[in-house]
Order: structure tokens, then C-alpha cells, then sequence
């Protein structure tokens, strides 16, 4: 199964998100594109203007590449549950290219799946249950679950728009969460890139970003991700996002998300914050 996880493009190709609290994460990308179940609670995704929700039940596509606003709402006292897979860009466009789909808009944003029916639901399963090893089969057969799978969101009007051009920030992010525990230096991320340190920090100005802003982000948005998705302890997530210090991650996630990390795990009131212009002025999604 391992080559028929190549058509995934995260570590952790297939998970589980599991959330207490009520809160408004701000400019959560993600470096590929996701499918997201959503089973408890609703899901809010915006981007800019544009605004979808989900309630249990719905199905989510959310693109690679874009800053979002996510509010995970758990329900009347209890939580919010949702399955997600994360599929690399080939996947989609192979099933659009056989299914003739030649328009898809210019806009690439989030989109929702106008119902549910029991072919895509169990579809879904279907992938889910190869991903996570319950079902031996064949890798074409895999893949030909993974087009079956984006086809089913397709018929329910879920269709992902056109991919945008990749920024040098976007290249830079992709580098970072190759391996992001790494201690990253500017100088490094250069040399991936085959330009000087000074280039890179210049082109990088010109689209209102910088390595260290890029590097600490992509760590808080791993970081938020293994908080929803596992039992890790906070020193845990903090040693494999690249920090030795359990208390200086703490304090880099509360400026970024707007509370420690521990209470993302613990029921309590609404959150929001917009960490990530706070740390301008001063991972994961």
C-alpha cells in the first residue's frame, strides 16, 4: 500500500479531528488539497467574502495553497468530529479530465457537497478504511477508489477550482514542512531554492512575508493539527514541530491561536483570534 499513498501528499494522509472548544483559527493553509466528513458539530470555512458551513453529515473540499478562516463549532455540549484526507492535486484533475470538465470557474476557494448520498459516504469509507490498512488491495485499484471518490463529489457539486500559481511563500512553506523539525535557517531555504540569502529575502518582502514568519506558521499549523488529530502530550508535538522547549512552543501557539495549547482539548468559551497578523507586527492546518 505504500505506493498507492503516493497519490497523498501529507505524512498523515487519512485522520480524525477531534475539538472541544469553539474557535476561529485565521489563516490556516494547507499544502494540499483535503477532503473533510464532517460527523459532529459544523464546520465554518471563509475566505474573504465567501463563506460556506457544514453540519454533520456534509462533505467539504478545501484547497491547497489558500488562506482560510476554519471555526470548528462542537455541538450542544459536547464536540466537534470530522475525518479528513488529503489528496495531491493529480487525483482531482485526473477525474475531472475523464468526467469533461472543462469549466470549473476561475475562483479557487472551499466548497461544499450539496448532499450526501450513500454512494459518496461509502465511497469515502472505502479510501478511509485502504488508508488506514483495513483493506488489502490492488494500488490501481486504490487509485481507481481515490477518482471514484472525487467523481461521487463531483456529482454532488463538489469540484475544486483550477490550481493558482505557486508563490516563492508557497515553495518556501512546501520546503519547511518537508521536514519540519528541522532547524531551518534562511541560508538553507536558499540554497533549496538556488538563490542567494538577500534574493530570498527580498522577493519575499515583495509578497508581504518573511522566513521567519513562514517557518513559525508552518510549525503552528502542525502543532494545531497534531493537537486536534492525537493524544500526543504538548512536549511530544512540541519536540516534532522543531521546538526542544514544550513552554516556548506553548507560547508561540497562544500568540498564534490565541490560547496555550492545552485548552484547545478542554471545553470552555468562544475564541477568536487572528494570531497570525498579531505575529507579523510582532505548524500543521
Amino acid at each position: 500500500m505504500n505506493r498507492a499513498l503516493s497519490a497523498f501528499s501529507a505524512d498523515v494522509p487519512g485522520f480524525d479531528i477531534r475539538q472541544s472548544r469553539r474557535v476561529r483559527f485565521h489563516q490556516l493553509v494547507g499544502q494540499s488539497p483535503a477532503i473533510v466528513r464532517v460527523t459532529r458539530g459544523t464546520k465554518r470555512v471563509e475566505v474573504g467574502d465567501f463563506a460556506i458551513e457544514a453540519i454533520a453529515g456534509s462533505f467539504v473540499i478545501l484547497p491547497e495553497n489558500l488562506p482560510m478562516t476554519i471555526e470548528n463549532r462542537p455541538e450542544e455540549g459536547g464536540l466537534y468530529e470530522a475525518s479528513a484526507l488529503t489528496f495531491d492535486r493529480a487525483i482531482f484533475e485526473q477525474s475531472y479530465q475523464a468526467l469533461n470538465l472543462a469549466d470549473r470557474g476561475t475562483q479557487l476557494r472551499p466548497v461544499k457537497a450539496t448532499g450526501a448520498s450513500r454512494g459518496l459516504e461509502e465511497s469515502f469509507d472505502q479510501v478511509r478504511s485502504a488508508i488506514a490498512g483495513q483493506a488489502e488491495i490492488p494500488v490501481r485499484i486504490f487509485e481507481l477508489r481515490c477518482q471514484e471518490l472525487v467523481t461521487w463529489l463531483a456529482e454532488s457539486g463538489a469540484v475544486l477550482g483550477p490550481a493558482r500559481p505557486a508563490t516563492l511563500s508557497d515553495r518556501v512553506r512546501s520546503i519547511i514542512t518537508s521536514n519540519i523539525a528541522r532547524p531551518w535557517t534562511a541560508g538553507d531555504i536558499a540554497a533549496c531554492l538556488s538563490m542567494s540569502e538577500p534574493t530570498l529575502r527580498r522577493k519575499l518582502a515583495g509578497e508581504k512575508a518573511s522566513f521567519l514568519t513562514l517557518l513559525a506558521d508552518a510549525r503552528m499549523i502542525r502543532g494545531l493539527g497534531l493537537l486536534q488529530t492525537t493524544n500526543w502530550t504538548i512536549a511530544a508535538i512540541a519536540l516534532e514541530v522543531g521546538y526542544e522547549s514544550p513552554s516556548r512552543f506553548a507560547v508561540r501557539f497562544r500568540d498564534r491561536f490565541g490560547l496555550p495549547p492545552g485548552k484547545l482539548r478542554l471545553p470552555d468559551v468562544i475564541v477568536d483570534r487572528n494570531g497570525t497578523d498579531n505575529d507579523r507586527k510582532r505548524r500543521a492546518s
